[in-house]
């Protein structure tokens, strides 16, 4: 009898552990730090049931809140304080999100640099463009575009319209590389190149300034098989 008593102990407390590890498995752990707040499932900061992106109102004010705060992570116990209808998630006919400060630095060092180029302001594309400058593009078939050559070809450029949109930076001392999608609208010795870009800049600074030394530009893959 007593062996049986310890039978169904074992088998008791094998089914609990199993049960909490179920649990554990299909709650992860900032799902189960937010079911105080009222969290059944992932759609409470998701859109979608797997998680991820993209993110809802509460989801984005979160992330607004890690970068605010300047946080490694997350922490679910910042839902203390989210008021539905008060975060600052973009919401139709509202202002933008600010992007940070570095991001909105080498944003702006973007925009002059390509306004620079349409304009053909050489003394402007002298101060942004470094001596060893290269570009490498979806239209230079694998070859290496040098800073005189860069400078050569925008003669034939007639810019209509550029916008950046899901950039990125990361800054490692003096260099900054940033990641970005462009709306390119222009033409080139009278041919259509206008697209939607991939990016990636890299920016040296040296004696104060930040300088572009190398460009890699690319069409999605879609894009390219349309083409």
């Amino acid at each position: 009898m007593k062996k049986l008593k310890i039978s169904f102990a074992v088998i008791f407390v094998t089914g609990f552990i199993a049960l909490i590890a179920s649990e554990s498995v299909a709650y992860p752990p900032f799902l189960f730090k937010a079911r105080k707040f009222g969290a059944k499932d992932c759609t409470f900061c998701h859109i979608n049931p797997e998680g991820g992106p993209p993110w809802n109102d509460r989801g984005k004010w979160l992330i607004q809140e890690k970068e605010k705060r300047k946080a490694d992570q997350v922490d679910v116990e910042w839902l203390a304080e989210y008021k539905p209808g008060n975060d600052t998630a973009e919401k139709p006919g509202a202002a933008p999100a600010k992007p940070p400060a570095e991001l909105q630095q080498f944003l702006t060092l973007e925009e002059d640099w390509m306004k620079a180029v349409a304009r053909k302001d050489k003394d402007a594309l002298n101060r942004f463009m470094a001596d060893e400058f290269t570009l490498t593009s979806a239209y230079s078939t694998g070859d290496i575009i040098t800073r005189d050559e860069f400078l050569k070809n925008i003669q034939a450029v007639k810019q209509n319209e550029l916008s950046f949109y899901n950039a990125t930076v990361g800054i490692y001392g003096d260099v900054a590389i940033l990641k970005a999608r462009i709306k390119d609208s222009y033409t080139m010795n009278g041919e259509d190149r206008s697209g939607d870009y991939l990016i990636t800049d890299v920016w040296v600074k040296r004696e104060g300034r930040w300088q572009i030394v190398t460009r890699h530009s690319s069409l999605p893959m879609k894009a390219q098989s349309k083409g």
